[in-house]
């Protein structure tokens, strides 16, 4: 590990014992308190012990509302080299490995929510597409389109229903989307599949969780043929023991065949993505 925790701080607004009670439950130490105006201070490690081990950095983080920890950090560079410039300047260049801020908010405001419906919509991509993809290859691309099995391609979403009343899209673009939205949201064109919800306790956070260590490095990384929006959806699905026969047909198009044909045009795409997942970066943020 690269950090250790030297202090769990809780809000004086809560008594002493409830605010015990609480890092008795995350499995932190209660043996050491001490109480000031603004937190009780409950000692997990002394600076002294992290200094000796190589944790030489300290930062604080939020961890809930009225919630902090004290962590040392083992060989945080970045700290050293600017600080945040440094660390969007490195997302940037070798990609997300964590949610944006407002994802990261969003997910601890509306985490612990159940799930109570999943549809899945399937939108035809902008003809905008189909017409650069077609000029780029001599209009070849639609040739081998025609002698597929699809008459179109096809982007693909999800809306998910939560126990609090709230919906949110839950897809990947150049990067992941999640965010709340109107349960009435229908872009033209789309055809929607409902999700049966066969564990009616899952929570959203688990959603997330269970898709990201299903996926690994990829959670975060898109790429438009091998790891692109349908197999978000399908891993998704998948990972949470919601996938079904019928889900399958109405999600999977194997794109990585048509493309195969018009290899040249992978690096176009590719880049194009690319720069699209940079200018998310920057507006976003790193998420650290």
């Amino acid at each position: 590990m690269n950090h250790i925790i030297l202090s769990i701080l809780i809000s004086s607004k809560h008594d002493l014992d409830n605010a015990r009670h609480w890092v008795k439950n995350n499995n932190f130490s209660t043996r050491k308190v001490h109480s000031t105006k603004r937190f009780h201070r409950f000692r997990q490690h002394t600076t002294k012990y992290a200094r000796d081990r190589g944790f030489d950095t300290v930062r604080t983080a939020r961890l809930g509302k009225g919630v902090e920890a004290v962590i040392a950090y083992k060989d945080e560079t970045k700290v050293k080299l600017g600080g945040g410039l440094y660390d969007l300047a490195k997302t940037i260049i070798f990609g997300r490995t964590t949610y944006p801020k407002d994802q990261l908010r969003l997910i601890e405001k509306l985490g612990q929510n159940t799930i109570v419906s999943i549809r899945i919509g399937r939108t035809p991509l902008p003809n905008t597409i189909y017409t650069a993809l077609n000029v780029l290859s001599f209009g070849q691309f639609q040739k081998l389109l025609n002698r597929s099995p699809y008459d179109d391609l096809y982007h693909l979403f999800s809306l998910v229903g939560l126990s609090s009343g709230t919906t949110l899209i839950l897809q990947k673009n150049q990067a992941i989307d999640m965010r709340v939205i109107s349960p009435s949201y229908n872009p033209k064109g789309t055809e929607w599949i409902d999700v049966p919800i066969a564990h009616p306790d899952i929570t959203f956070k688990t959603l997330l969780d269970n898709t990201q260590n299903a996926l690994g490095k990829d959670y975060f990384i898109y790429n438009s043929i091998s790891n692109n929006c349908q197999r978000f959806i399908l891993e998704m699905l998948k990972s949470n023991g919601l996938l079904t026969e019928q889900l399958q047909t109405f999600i999977y198009q194997d794109v990585k065949t048509l493309f195969n044909k018009l290899k040249y045009l992978q690096p176009v795409v590719d880049t194009l993505t690319d720069l699209g997942t940079k200018i998310d970066i920057i507006s976003k943020g790193s998420g650290r």
